[in-house]
C-alpha cells in the first residue's frame, strides 16, 4: 500500500486511492520482492534484511536495501539492484508523482463535475506509466553498456 493509504488506514479515516498510490505499491511490492526472494541462495544479511523488512517496516529497509550495492554477504539479487539504484530512481519518480498529482487535486474541488476528476486521474496514470518506462529504459541502456 501507498504511504498515503497506510496512514489513513492507521488513523481509521477514509482516503480516496489515486493512481499515484497504485504506482506506489507496485514499488513497495517490488521491495518486498527483492527482499523475500528465494530464487538466490540467501545469507544470514539477507535473511536480516528480510527480518527488518517484516518487523520494522519497509521505510526502514529501504535506505538499508538502497546502501547495500556491493557488499559482500548478500544474494547476488540484492546486491545488483541495489547497485543498480532501480528503485532509488523509482522512488524518486514516486514522489514527484504525489506531488503532482496533490497540486493537480488542489485546482480541482468539490464542485468539478466527475469528468475533471477522471481527467485528473488519467493524467496521473499515464505520468506515472511514463515515469516507471523513463526508469526501466535508462536501466537497460546502463546494463547494456556493462554487458558489452
Amino acid at each position: 500500500m501507498s504511504r498515503h493509504s497506510v496512514m489513513a488506514l492507521s488513523r481509521g479515516r477514509s482516503y480516496l486511492q489515486s493512481p499515484v498510490d497504485d504506482i506506489e505499491s507496485f514499488f513497495w511490492v517490488s521491495l518486498y520482492g527483492i527482499v523475500r526472494n528465494s530464487t538466490s541462495p540467501r545469507s544470514d544479511l539477507d535473511n536480516e534484511l528480510q527480518d527488518i523488512f517484516d518487523k520494522q517496516g519497509r521505510d526502514t529497509t529501504l535506505p538499508i536495501f538502497h546502501d547495500i550495492r556491493a557488499k559482500k554477504g548478500y544474494c547476488e539479487l540484492i546486491r545488483t539492484l541495489s547497485a543498480s539504484a532501480l528503485l532509488s530512481a523509482y522512488d524518486v519518480v514516486n514522489h514527484e508523482l504525489r506531488a503532482q498529482w496533490e497540486d493537480d487535486i488542489e485546482v480541482l474541488d468539490d464542485s468539478c463535475d466527475d469528468r475533471a476528476w477522471e481527467l485528473c486521474c488519467h493524467a496521473a496514470a499515464i505520468r506515472g506509466l511514463l515515469g516507471v518506462l523513463r526508469i526501466l529504459v535508462d536501466f537497460k541502456a546502463k546494463h547494456n553498456k556493462t554487458a558489452e
